[in-house]
């Protein structure tokens, strides 16, 4: 039976930071191999094994020593695990001075060392601790030794293993003028273990001025996996590489599955002697899409494949070229993809100049790589621009039918002129949804966003708000319940009078593609009549309109038009939450500290106050709803030595969710003023913060991020502290618990124990606590676990 401080948290990688301890005697573990080639289970000299080394001037008997791992699964120093071992001679158990001996798993079955997050204990005959290793990850085939820098720190990898001998230091890799340059990971449409020039590959790249003779070299994946550079994967017949050339190594066939990971991989290129050369990892791939070094030294995707030669410009920078025709909406998901229009994709280039242009030459291609060669063919019939002719101030489309499709999901497309410039580009990171097309970004450097409605041969709606002097003021896109309901539910806008004269709004409508809302007095809830004085502000409901709507789950852009159809102002909005209205802030349309239907907007920015409040305790998740406040909570406290208005404050999830501090989610107060040394406990949305690894930034209402608390470790009715440690117990509303103030586990011990019952009418059996420490023990949390069970 074991006494122990139980708390249901588990890191996510269930880290053992800190679990390594410093050798006590001279046998010490040396060396382990937790994930090796093959399987764990396997026999000597296969399978898992641990390596201890004797540092002392004396041989030791290593005899029933043992090995636990963290699920206390013993492996004993015997027969089976002592490599070498022989009956009735000694000195195979036995350590000499300076020698080393492998503990070796040897197909056992009731032990194992885990791959991510163990720790292992070697205990002597006696029972006594020796030395404790612990690791958070190994790659395939990589062995471990303690880390120089610190005996307590993680283990760290080594270069290559070395059971029974000196290890293979862990030094940084030797470099050469042999590179990988480009990766294929994710070949498309090849299956990822097609011959050449299908499936996957690498690109390597001599960098130097010297010829590099390839035999011996290979690359290795984090599973293990070799890619030899030989006459099965060395694309082309030379085995030398000269200076400033680029070979490809493919995977060609040679396994009956991929080598290379979608997701997160690591490549090692090695010497022929097997020095590590060069290490690079990535974390993500697309389809038919490489991967290249960028700026940052991460590798992430190429502006399109370039197998066995110079890689293109990072995608940032792959314009080289200008012209006056640019790429100005793009339809990739659409009703028949690969169909000539009106069904298909098309993509619509503008003519910005004042002059007419011959697009014939021109074309556009993929971030795969993909050619689609501006033609008459591909150029939708125009009666006003003949052939491939493109007038001044004109829009043409192009379509793709030929065998080339825009993928919906992820896509880079490059526009290249006749000479082969690079001249305009368009990407996007996600499928904009049926028949929605997309344009520029208001930020260049952004991926294309959803255009408020197609305009195919049109110009496209603006995604830039206009102000006129009636302007729109705040709007509710996502109304609790049925958006469509009348007013006082349902979806409503707001306008407000900027300038200095009265304006009569009758007629004017509100407009969005085809969508259509005329505006007249019974549409105005708050008002008798159409009239808006300056300074007013004017709430329009919705009512239900059959014609018109506001978007909830894609971006809007909303025009206000006066009764001659001229528009007088927009909005655009990118996103919207269930019952919360948007409004102008900080030069976006984005969730108002509170809904204010026909009254003035709030004045919260610029702040003025003091920002003395942190972060202090935190229930991300608590399924069994047995700790009060039930819902998940912050506390904050007001650190400062002034009086803190916590309206209009906010917080921020890793997510971007945002929830913004009212008086409806104080649990501990009736006011947002907080005092001096006050903790207010606010609860949040169950989908807000997450019990498995999130954040949250305090914000004050100008957005500036005052405190942040960042947690990795996955609870359930558990509290943390601001630096996202679990507390002993939650105390929300008060002083969080200091654990140096208790007793801990080396204060309490099993002093008596009832193990046999007597009686036959009663259960009398017992076990007593004793604390022997100075401090108070508080028992809350703790657990009485039985870990082996008696005959």
């Amino acid at each position: 039976m074991a006494l122990a401080p139980y708390l249901s948290t588990i890191d996510v990688a269930e880290a053992t930071s800190g679990r390594a301890m410093t050798c006590t005697g001279t046998v010490c573990l040396n060396e382990a191999l937790p994930n090796p080639n093959g399987y764990d289970d396997a026999a000597w000299p296969g399978g898992e094994w641990m390596e201890i080394y004797n540092s002392g001037t004396t041989a030791v008997d290593v005899l029933n020593w043992e090995l636990v791992n963290k699920a206390n699964k013993v492996l004993t120093f015997d027969s089976s695990s002592i490599v070498g071992y022989e009956a009735g001679n000694s000195t195979t158990w036995t350590i000499q001075p300076g020698d080393y001996m492998v503990i070796a798993r040897n197909a056992n079955q009731n032990f194992y060392l885990t791959n991510t997050a163990d720790w292992i204990t070697m205990n002597d005959a006696s029972g006594n601790t020796v030395d404790q290793a612990s690791w958070n990850s190994t790659a395939s085939g990589v062995s471990l030794e303690e880390d120089p820098t610190n005996a307590m720190n993680d283990w760290i990898s080594t270069n290559s293993p070395t059971p029974g001998s000196v290890n293979s230091a862990s030094t940084g890799p030797v470099p050469s003028d042999l590179r990988i340059s480009e990766v294929m990971a994710n070949p498309w449409p090849s299956a990822d273990n097609a011959s050449w020039p299908g499936g996957e590959w690498l690109e390597i790249w001599n960098s130097g001025q010297s010829d590099i003779d390839l035999t011996g070299w290979s690359v290795v994946d984090n599973a293990g996996n070799i890619i030899p550079f030989n006459e099965s994967h060395l694309i082309g017949s030379s085995t030398i590489i000269g200076p400033d050339e680029y070979r490809v190594v493919a995977v060609n066939s040679s396994t009956s599955w991929g080598v290379l990971n979608n997701g997160g991989e690591t490549l090692r290129l090695l010497w022929p002697n097997g020095t590590l050369s060069e290490s690079i990892s990535w974390t993500d791939t697309e389809s038919g899409y490489s991967l290249m070094e960028q700026i940052d030294l991460s590798w992430s995707l190429s502006a399109y494949p370039t197998p066995g030669a110079p890689n293109p410009d990072y995608w940032e920078v792959i314009v080289n070229g200008t012209s006056m025709i640019k790429i100005t909406e793009v339809l990739v998901n659409s009703t028949t993809d690969g169909a000539p229009l009106p069904d298909g994709e098309w993509l619509e280039l503008h003519n910005t100049a004042n002059t007419d242009y011959d697009l014939n030459g021109w074309k556009l291609m993929d971030g795969m790589g993909n050619v689609t060669h501006i033609d008459a063919q591909t150029l939708e019939n125009n009666m006003t621009q003949p052939g491939t002719m493109i007038a001044a101030d004109g829009r043409r489309l192009v379509q793709f039918f030929m065998g080339t499709e825009l993928w919906n999901n992820y896509n880079q497309v490059m526009l290249i002129d006749q000479a082969g410039a690079i001249v305009h580009k368009s990407w996007w990171t996600s499928d904009p949804g049926l028949n929605v097309s997309l344009i520029e970004s208001p930020d260049p450097m952004g991926a294309w966003v959803p255009a408020s409605w197609p305009t195919p041969g049109q110009p496209e709606p603006s995604t830039v708000s206009v102000v006129g002097e009636i302007a729109f003021n705040e709007i509710l896109p996502d109304a609790v319940g049925n958006d469509t309901s009348s007013w006082p539910n349902g979806e409503w806008i707001e306008l407000i009078n900027l300038g200095n004269q009265t304006v009569d709004i009758a007629n004017w409508h509100f407009s969005s593609g085809s969508r259509n809302f005329n505006i007249n007095a019974h549409q105005l809830p708050l008002k008798s009549d159409t009239m808006v004085n300056p300074g007013e502000v004017v709430l329009v409901a919705i009512n239900g309109s059959q014609g018109f709507y506001l978007r909830n789950t894609n971006p809007d852009t909303i025009e206000l038009r006066d009764s001659t159809n001229q528009i007088i102002s927009t909005i655009t909005y990118n996103s919207s939450t269930e019952g919360e209205s948007n409004w102008f802030w900080n030069g976006d349309w984005s969730q108002a500290p509170w809904p204010t239907p026909g009254a003035t907007n709030p004045q919260t920015s610029p702040y003025t106050g003091d920002d003395s409040i942190e972060i202090t305790e935190i229930l991300a998740h608590c399924s069994s709803g047995s700790i009060t406040p039930a819902d998940d909570w912050v506390e904050l406290l007001n650190n400062g030595t002034q009086m803190i208005d916590l309206s209009a404050w906010r917080m921020v999830s890793s997510d971007g969710d945002l929830m913004h501090l009212r008086p409806d989610r104080v649990w501990n107060s009736s006011s947002m003023v907080i005092a001096p040394g006050e903790r207010f406990v606010f609860t949040t949305p169950n989908w807000f913060i997450s019990g498995l690894g999130d954040s949250i930034s305090l914000q004050d209402p100008d957005g500036i991020e005052v405190d942040f608390a960042g947690w990795s470790i996955t609870t359930d009715c558990k509290t943390m502290n601001g630096d996202g440690e679990v507390l002993p117990w939650p105390t929300p509303g008060e002083e969080e618990p200091d654990t140096s103030d208790f007793a801990g586990p080396e204060d309490l011990i099993f002093s008596r124990f009832m193990f046999e019952e007597k009686s036959q009418d009663t259960n009398d059996e017992f076990f007593e606590i004793s604390n022997t420490g100075d401090l108070m023990a508080v028992l809350n949390g703790w657990s009485i676990r039985k870990i082996t069970t008696g005959g």
